[in-house]
């Protein structure tokens, strides 16, 4: 039904058509570039913060162990503690230390245990837990371990039995001999917790399963989540405890997910012990569903703004495209088709110096050599034909002239065989045969001088022949420039035809964007929808203009053919101009001799009456001679009489 529909409109309709959908495509385009732009701010944010957050938990790590050093230092420059813990007097340790730490210590400063140990790594006194004392620590605590063996201070993360903290060891000296440990330490968790309600995320801590089990961690499924290697058992958010069962993207990667209707962008940080080594990592989650939906409410405001100027534009240049091409191409193609039906007097009015208006220059002028050539072959016909039949009448007479000749010549004949008999005879038949060859002489002289007027016409005959092959020859170029700018109109279409596929495949993939947005994206899938359907439609009004397209092409190879058929005739009548023209030249040099031969004819018939006049005179003179004998000898013949 759509394609009978557009077979109804104009190309007009079709180009208007296309327009919409290009700017459909270049709204959808636009859209979904926003959409982008505004995801990847996105994760350039949280790139952003899991640095910022890493960098800070470097930094706090450092601060704390710092602060924690010094609380340590403060307590330890009592020397009665080392003198206390050399004895082994643990009472007078707790109740000396165990004030100090619950009022100040813990929340303050966020320590979490306060510990003592022997040399050999076993607990001396937990201030946080004084009863519970005497375990070796050597397998899991490898900083008390590491500060009895050097006698130095250790600091760093370290999982212990309730996972992992800010370990902080320094020994213990009694008047010069190391008489064990002590080390302070703060709860992870608790650090980090603060940190991230600055920088506004969400996160669960994850330990190795390995690093646990050497801790002698106890495992608490009701409170933890198993996700591969890693044991989340800390988590500060709900979406940090639902992302945790999600898989993790690599370190320094940003990934999408979807929790519970959420759109959620995750990102870990490694954890390093002590020792440099990696123990776990820290989850960062944070939630990206306001922002997306504010994405696509400002992505579907853009658009509208553009589609709204794009159809201003679109207007304007819909109104400029049908004034300036499809008018003209319109009226082009009424004139073509008038010329192809016979009519050469159909013209194009010209306006403006645009293409389209070479294009109807083009036009006339070629019609105008159609009608000049046309013209030209008829008359240079009818001058042909005129000459051709005063040709024939002149040989005609040319013919009678020379059967007279003929006939003049046997008289002449007899004459000079009846010379003898009457000179007077032929004086007289002489003198008719001079005039007869007089007057055949004229005659040829005028059909030699109709012969030359043959062959100027032929000549210009021929001229204009080779003028008419040129303007035709011109006709047929302008025909084919009109071929070649109907090709340029189909790339024209082929380009929306590409635009629309393009257009198609957006579509597409913003329907699948908006499925993906959810509520916020089913009025932006719509829009997809509808750009998807009219990029159908514009494929299939592209067809019917290519069609059309066709349809103009072969009624220009139509036209072309028939400037093919007039240059064959040309060529012909210009072969028929140098065949009469040859002939008209045999006809002359035929003239020409037969008034030779009249004129040496006539020479002789001259010579000839001389000659007979000549001897008519002699004939009267021998009469007169003989006259004058007999009248001489009259008289004696009287005078004998009447004698």
């Amino acid at each position: 039904m759509p394609k009978l529909a557009l077979r109804r409109h104009s190309l007009q309709t079709h180009f208007l058509l296309g327009m919409v959908v290009a700017a459909v495509a270049a709204t959808v385009i636009i859209a979904s570039g926003t959409l982008r732009t505004e995801r990847q701010r996105l994760e350039a944010d949280l790139a952003t913060d899991s640095r910022a957050f890493a960098s800070l938990m470097d930094d706090l790590v450092v601060r704390e162990s710092r602060n924690l050093e010094m609380s340590l230092e403060m307590m330890l420059a009592d020397p009665e503690i080392g003198r206390r813990m050399a004895a082994g007097d643990r009472e007078w340790l707790s109740e000396r230390l165990l004030p100090q730490f619950e009022s100040r210590l813990k929340p303050e400063f966020g320590v979490s245990q306060l510990h003592f140990h022997e040399p050999n790594a076993h607990s001396f006194l937990r201030v946080h837990q004084p009863k519970k004392f005497g375990d070796d620590l050597s397998r899991f605590r490898a900083t008390v371990v590491q500060a009895n063996a050097r006698r130095a201070v250790v600091r760093g993360l370290e999982v212990g039995r309730f996972g992992p903290g800010l370990r902080v060891v320094a020994p213990v000296t009694s008047e010069g001999r190391h008489v064990g440990t002590v080390d302070i330490g703060a709860d992870m968790g608790q650090l980090l917790a603060a940190l991230a309600d600055r920088v506004g995320l969400e996160f669960a801590i994850g330990i190795r399963r390995d690093v646990f089990a050497n801790a002698g961690r106890e495992a608490d499924s009701a409170n933890e989540v198993v996700n591969g290697d890693l044991v989340f058992y800390e988590f500060h958010g709900e979406l940090a405890a639902a992302a945790a069962a999600m898989p993790a993207p690599e370190p320094g990667e940003i990934a999408w997910r979807r929790l519970d209707g959420n759109r959620v962008v995750m990102s870990v940080i490694p954890l390093r012990d002590w020792s440099d080594q990696e123990i776990g990592s820290v989850l960062l989650v944070h939630g990206a569903e306001q922002q997306l939906a504010a994405a696509n409410l400002n992505a579907l405001r853009n658009a509208g703004m553009i589609v709204f100027m794009l159809l201003v534009l679109m207007g304007a240049f819909a109104v400029l495209v049908r004034t300036r091409i499809l008018n003209p191409l319109r009226v082009m193609t009424e004139v073509t088709g008038n010329i192809a039906a016979g009519d050469l007097k159909q013209r194009v009015q010209v306006r403006g110096r645009d293409e389209m208006a070479s294009l109807g220059e083009s036009l006339n002028g070629m019609v105008a050599c159609l009608h000049e050539i046309i013209l030209s072959v008829n008359k240079g016909s009818e001058q042909i034909a005129g000459a051709a039949m005063e040709l024939d009448g002149r040989s005609e007479q040319t013919v009678e002239d020379t059967r007279q000749a003929l006939h003049l010549a046997a008289d002449v004949e007899a004459s000079g065989e009846n010379l003898r008999t009457g000179s007077q005879s032929i004086a007289l038949s002489t003198q008719a045969i001079t005039e007869r060859l007089q007057q055949m002489s004229d005659g040829i002289s005028q059909m030699d001088d109709t012969i030359r007027d043959i062959a100027r016409s032929s000549s210009n005959a021929g001229q204009l022949s080779r003028d008419a092959n040129d303007q035709v020859q011109k006709a047929a170029s302008v025909a084919r420039d009109l071929a070649v700018s109907s090709s340029r109109i189909n790339q024209v279409v082929d380009v929306i035809s590409q635009i629309a596929s393009r257009t198609n495949l957006l579509a597409l993939n913003a329907t699948i964007e908006a499925a993906g947005a959810g509520e916020a994206g089913r009025s932006f899938s719509v829009v997809a929808n509808e750009v998807k359907e009219l990029a159908r439609q514009t494929s299939q009004a592209t067809g019917e203009v290519r069609q059309l397209i066709q349809t103009v092409q072969g009624q220009i190879e139509e036209v072309v053919a028939r400037i093919g058929g007039i240059e064959t005739a040309v060529a012909d009548v210009q072969g028929a101009s140098l065949s009469i023209a040859s002939a008209v030249e045999e006809q002359s040099a035929t003239s020409s001799g037969i008034s030779r031969a009249s004129t040496a004819l006539r020479d002789d018939a001259l010579s000839i009456a001389a000659r007979a006049e000549s001897g008519a005179a002699e004939a009267d003179a021998i009469a007169r001679s003989i006259a004058g004998v007999r009248d001489s000898r009259s008289p004696p013949r009287a005078r004998t009489a009447s004698s």
